[in-house]
């Protein structure tokens, strides 16, 4: 892509529209969940997926029902069955890890205050990932057209069945919870809905190479 397109919030909010016709994201996407504020974290069903922790699930699940043939009918336990508690030790790993990182963004998601920032919906092939890009408010900038993206939350992708589930609206105003700081995690709230991101908070620096061809990637014609 040409080096001199203009990296603005004017350009970056055409190319977050025009991606959210091609992908028929117009609207959001985003599903009523249980609210971190007043519940659990593992009650939450965003934060199983932020976590990845479904699929662990599932294979501890499989572990305790070879267990159970195991017992009931030593003679019927599959070959295979003998390298499931190996799995389980390393799902439990995983688990732990998983189960950490949504402690963590639960409890980001409950800090306050909040800091309220303009956001664009943009899509990276080359992260395969959906972001959140965020630009000052208007009101604390002398030209909000002109403004360059501050910084990048990357969120997941939903099932393969529906890619775009659980995605916001390609334009707003988002309340973060938690520091923007690079290292740190940060928690988009559209309303009164949190976004679960998949990694800490980027800081953008179009001075730095690496940064701004990240920035002329998601602006790349459909």
């Amino acid at each position: 892509m040409d080096e001199e397109v203009e990296l603005s919030y004017r350009t970056m909010r055409e190319a977050a529209l025009s991606q959210a016709r091609y992908r028929g994201l117009e609207e959001s996407g985003m599903r009523p969940e249980a609210d971190v504020r007043r519940v659990t974290w593992w009650r939450v069903r965003g934060l199983w997926r932020a976590g990845e922790l479904l699929p662990l699930a599932g294979m501890l699940g499989l572990n305790v029902m070879a267990a159970w043939q195991a017992q009931e009918s030593p003679d019927g336990v599959p070959a295979w069955a003998g390298v499931l508690p190996v799995l389980a030790l390393g799902a439990i790993g995983f688990a732990a890890k998983g189960s950490l990182r949504a402690w963590r963004l639960a409890r980001v998601a409950r800090q306050v205050p909040h800091t309220r920032m303009r956001y664009l919906l943009l899509h990276s092939y080359a992260m395969e990932a959906p972001l959140i890009v965020l630009f000052p408010l208007p009101e604390d900038s002398p030209h909000p057209d002109e403004d360059e993206p501050v910084g990048i939350i990357p969120l997941p992708y939903g099932p393969l069945r529906d890619r775009f589930r659980e995605l916001p609206g390609p334009v707003g105003v988002a309340r973060i919870s938690g520091a923007l700081r690079p290292g740190e995690f940060a928690v988009p709230w559209m309303g009164e809905q949190p976004l679960w991101p998949t990694h800490t908070y980027r800081k953008l620096d179009l001075g730095h190479p690496r940064h701004l061809r990240t920035v002329h990637e998601l602006i790349r014609p459909e």
